[in-house]
């Protein structure tokens, strides 16, 4: 029976904090052509990716999971909340990394829709039943009626993006 010999990658893997983000990170690297295996050490931030490929570079993985939101970093290293492709030679902050920056931009547009479904529903409602038409201006019933859409948006955006975080799971 002939085996083929394959050869292992470890990546360090930053932003990967639940089993859904493991299983984009997972996803991402199955997808690349040579990849055999790839297992997931979530407590250590880090992807073992067997591959056949011996052409297969370490760069085209990183790419992979850069390309899936996801920041690259040394296996082992310090795993703070933030984690850089590379140690940088400033404690500035690294404008150019495109994965925090989609990263961002997601949670930013979650959080957006959240807030608006609950902000627009709360007045839709308002203008629907007509609840807040005779309500005397700056009186206490005023002002809870013109926080309450406040309110619901923060509370639609929170369910929303927990939803989100517990299907990826």
């Amino acid at each position: 029976v002939g085996d083929t010999v394959s050869k292992q990658h470890i990546l360090g893997v930053g932003g990967m904090t639940c089993n859904g983000c493991a299983n984009n990170v997972r996803n991402a690297l199955s997808v690349v052509a040579g990849v055999s295996e790839v297992n997931i050490d979530l407590e250590g931030a880090k992807a073992i990716v067997n591959i056949d490929n011996a052409d297969l570079d370490k760069q085209t993985l990183e790419t992979a999971v850069t390309g899936a939101g996801y920041t690259i970093h040394e296996p082992g290293a310090a795993l703070d909340l933030v984690q850089f492709p590379s140690t940088p030679s400033s404690s500035e902050f690294n404008w150019n990394d495109g994965s925090v920056w989609k990263q961002s931009a997601h949670n930013t547009k979650w959080c957006l829709i959240g807030c608006s479904i609950g902000e627009f529903g709360t007045l839709a409602y308002y203008s629907y039943s007509g609840i807040a038409a005779n309500l005397e201006m700056f009186s206490n019933m005023w002002y809870f009626y013109a926080i309450l859409p406040l309110i619901n948006g923060l509370i639609t955006s929170v369910m929303l993006e927990t939803g989100i975080l517990m299907r990826g799971q």
